[in-house]
């Protein structure tokens, strides 16, 4: 969060054609026992909090960030993919991706 906004304060007078951005969703604390949330209304709604500490219409990438962490695998398929596609679909993101450490799943 607060880097974001450190981020967008820096980037604001900086033409938008002349940098690409990523934000990641998923994990929002250090905690690994709660810091994880990969359901369908966190994502949009943290998502548009990184917009707003970011000071942009739209990010380049949008990430699920350390999927591995999540419970439920389904619940990146059902939700968190979900999410990202629809927040890809109104043009907020370009491109998504997912992000994880190399473990065996």
């Amino acid at each position: 969060g607060r880097s974001e906004k450190i981020l967008g304060d820096i980037l604001k007078d900086v033409p938008r054609s002349a940098f690409y951005i990523a934000t990641k969703v998923g994990r929002y604390e250090d905690n690994l026992a709660t810091g994880f949330d990969f359901s369908l209304k966190r994502i949009l709604a943290e998502f548009e909090k990184s917009l707003e500490r970011l000071g942009l219409d739209y990010v380049d990438i949008i990430q699920v960030h350390d999927f591995e962490f999540c419970d439920d695998q389904n619940q990146i398929l059902n939700e968190a993919l979900v999410a990202v596609d629809q927040i890809r679909k109104s043009g907020k993101a370009r491109y998504v991706g997912i992000t994880g450490y190399p473990l065996q799943i």
